[in-house]
């Protein structure tokens, strides 16, 4: 195994070398085409894919990001040939529509398709059954439509930096989903649905304009892990939040929360939370009830109740990591000694002069305190 790596990677620096229109590197890799494993042919200027690569039996991954001008429907007629083929890249290719006949590359697992112009999900995509994994960041896409029938394996999908303005619901029909980033769009309502998603891991919306999440999120049994920062919620319409009770990680950070509510205790799993820049004066004493918790972010919270906050953490003894950035303090607040089981403070941004992070650095002698 480690010669057929030593030889690729050899081939693979020649082909580097060359002058990108030039595609005779094939001829090369052809001495030992069962050792190619991986093919990078980015930014070839190509307009067809060579059929010599067909040649490349073993291929598992090809990536022909930054071709415009290649003929899709020739490319995949090639590739669908290769059995063992589980992932293609295609970013900034300037895709508008793909052929159908993408849905015969039957073995692939991972499809990559970020930085295109796809407006709608293209119909041979649906029919790709071992799909695991895809990526449409940065896309033009303002709906989907799935099936039952569609995507049976898909486990991970990323829709970043597209057009949506309500959260695609259709997305539940994907019943072994388990991850949906789907942040930097424009959603501001989830629609009725969301508890379908049995499966869902990870949900992660930050940079959206949502003022509401809906009651039913509670009902989420298996989501671990909810980011939801820089949006417009509020404690008065989102106390379902702290419902969901297998949370392990909610961030919270740039939302517009003035309070915590106290049913925070019921996250009774989660490890990780993040406050900050939410215009909050404390946090409720209710979080020393959460026995897992490892995590903390406080960073931007002006005119915080630091005395008061460093006397409920120190109550937490498995807390490990807290973030205090942009303080907006000269001095550390009295209280923070107190903090004596914490391992890592970050307090970047803040404007304690030298002698005072020393100062700080000597009230928790056995922490890494950050200043950078």
């Amino acid at each position: 195994m480690k010669s057929i790596l030593i030889l690729f990677f050899i081939c693979f620096n020649a082909f580097s070398q060359i002058d990108s229109r030039e595609l005779d590197v094939l001829d090369k890799l052809m001495q030992n085409p069962l050792t190619v494993v991986q093919l990078d042919l980015s930014e070839k200027d190509l307009h067809e894919l060579p059929e010599q690569i067909l040649n490349f039996k073993n291929l598992r991954g090809i990536d022909l990001s930054k071709n415009p001008n290649l003929d899709f429907y020739q490319t995949f007629e090639i590739l669908k040939q290769l059995q063992y083929l589980d992932k293609v890249e295609l970013e900034d290719c300037k895709i508008k529509v793909l052929p159908d006949n993408i849905g015969e590359l039957k073995s692939l697992t991972q499809l990559i398709l970020p930085g295109n112009e796809i407006e709608s999900l293209p119909n041979g995509i649906r029919k790709l059954d071992n799909l695991t994994y895809l990526d449409l960041f940065e896309n033009k896409i303002q709906s989907l439509d799935f099936k039952p029938e569609d995507l049976k394996k898909l486990a991970d999908i990323r829709l970043c930096y597209n057009k949506f303005k309500v959260f695609p619901i259709s997305l539940n029909n994907l019943q072994n989903l388990r991850k949906i980033i789907i942040w930097y769009n424009d959603i501001e309502y989830i629609p009725n649905g969301i508890s379908d998603f049995k499966n869902l891991e990870e949900l992660n919306l930050d940079n959206n304009n949502l003022s509401t999440i809906p009651e039913e999120i509670s009902k989420l049994k298996s989501l671990k892990i909810l980011s939801l920062r820089s949006n417009n919620l509020s404690a008065k319409t989102n106390k379902v939040i702290f419902k969901i009770q297998n949370l392990e990680n909610l961030d919270l950070e740039k939302n517009l929360f003035t309070s915590i509510p106290s049913k925070l205790k019921n996250l009774k799993n989660i490890k990780r939370l993040n406050f900050s820049e939410n215009p909050i004066k404390s946090i409720p004493k209710e979080i020393i009830q959460l026995k897992h918790l490892e995590q903390v972010g406080l960073g931007g919270l002006h005119n915080f109740n630091w005395e008061e906050t460093f006397k409920i953490l120190s109550q937490i003894p498995s807390l490990e990591r807290v973030g205090m950035y942009r303080m907006e303090k000269q001095t550390m607040p009295n209280g923070f000694e107190n903090l004596q089981q914490v391992k890592t403070f970050w307090l970047t941004f803040n404007l304690f002069n030298k002698a005072e992070k020393e100062r700080i650095r000597k009230l928790v002698p056995n922490a890494k305190v950050d200043f950078y």
